[in-house]
């Protein structure tokens, strides 16, 4: 058995998403994991298979006792992603793609685009959300994860928008 452990297995053992582990070693909050050949290893020895998950559920007294128990604190909540519907210009295409960070992802498309973009939808979501986006608005599609702004798609996000403004 290694003393290493990879972000897949750490997930499966801290009950986890892989992302919020990879995350996690990004931000240096793995306590000894390492980045060998892009590739992230934790050591077997950060993770404490007998720990309880704590998740922002949980009582703050609840939490005392694990940090009374010697386990890692976990302060900070894993990144929620969010499902992006960016508009290309004022009569544009749509581009649907997923990130952590909404603003940064914005700044990057924008660097790229002659065309100024806006942000017409977001919605709570990952790759899987995103990738069904893709296979439901199939119709509209123009090339890799832009789609034309008609029919299915603008009704769909029509509704979401009319939904959220009466909440």
């Amino acid at each position: 058995m290694t003393n290493w452990l990879t972000p897949a297995e750490a997930a499966a053992a801290l009950q986890i998403p892989i992302s919020t582990v990879t995350y996690l070693c990004r931000k240096k909050r793995m306590q000894g994991a390492e980045s060998v050949r892009h590739k992230w290893r934790i050591p077997r020895s950060t993770i404490h298979r007998d720990a309880p998950s704590v998740g922002p559920e949980q009582s703050a007294k609840r939490a005392a006792e694990m940090k009374a128990a010697g386990y890692p604190a976990y302060n900070h909540p894993p990144p929620t992603s969010l499902v992006y519907f960016v508009r290309s210009g004022a009569n544009g295409p749509i581009k649907i793609g997923v990130t952590l960070n909404l603003k940064r992802r914005l700044e990057m498309l924008q660097a790229g685009n002659h065309r100024a973009l806006r942000c017409l939808l977001t919605i709570d979501g990952d790759g899987t959300a995103e990738r069904a986006m893709h296979s439901r608005f199939e119709a509209q599609h123009i090339r890799g994860e832009w789609f034309r702004y008609d029919g299915e798609l603008r009704d769909f996000i029509r509704a979401a928008r009319k939904s959220t403004a009466t909440k």
